[in-house]
């Protein structure tokens, strides 16, 4: 059992995660092995997230006065909690697919700046590119008519010197 000392330094930490997190997610972890979950950990830690375990208690009274507020009646059972600073489609993706895999996993709710978003909502905030995709993506669009348009006037210039080439036959002729 936990010291007043470590459950208020558990509390600190987990407030201070909520506060730095663009996306928390609370997912129930029924029935898997260590070895699954700490795969899943890595995995979400190379997609810039963080899956930790509270007790639920703890998280409940932690989540007060943060942003995460409304996720507090889902701090039931053995669940636990993914924090994402940047970039929450990346981790979301991975942890949507996890819960696909494996069917001890399931995904409960979540918040994404500031707002409760059920199962559904998660399964589509996952669909969504993450920023270097849409980047490509935005490049692709501009760089496209700028190619066409470089490509059109090029052409234009080379009708033009094959003119004034066959011009220049004729009359030295």
């Amino acid at each position: 059992m936990a010291t007043k000392t470590e459950k208020a330094a558990l509390m600190k930490e987990f407030r201070e995660r909520a506060e730095q997190s663009q996306l928390m997610v609370i997912a129930e972890y029924k029935g898997l092995s260590v070895e699954k979950l700490t795969a899943l950990r890595r995995e979400l830690r190379t997609k810039g997230g963080e899956f930790s375990i509270y007790k639920n208690t703890l998280a409940r009274i932690s989540s007060q006065n943060v942003s995460c507020k409304v996720l507090e009646k889902d701090f039931k059972g053995p669940v636990g909690v993914l924090f994402v600073r940047e970039n929450p489609t990346g981790a979301l993706k991975t942890l949507v697919e996890y819960a696909k895999e494996n069917p001890g996993f399931s995904i409960r709710a979540g918040v994404f700046e500031g707002q409760r978003l059920d199962v559904l909502a998660l399964g589509n905030l996952s669909r969504v590119p993450d920023r270097a995709t849409l980047y490509a993506q935005l490049l692709g669009l501009l760089s496209g008519p700028l190619a066409k348009t470089t490509q059109g006037l090029n052409q234009i210039l080379q009708k033009l010197a094959y003119g004034l080439s066959e011009y220049s036959k004729t009359k030295g002729s």
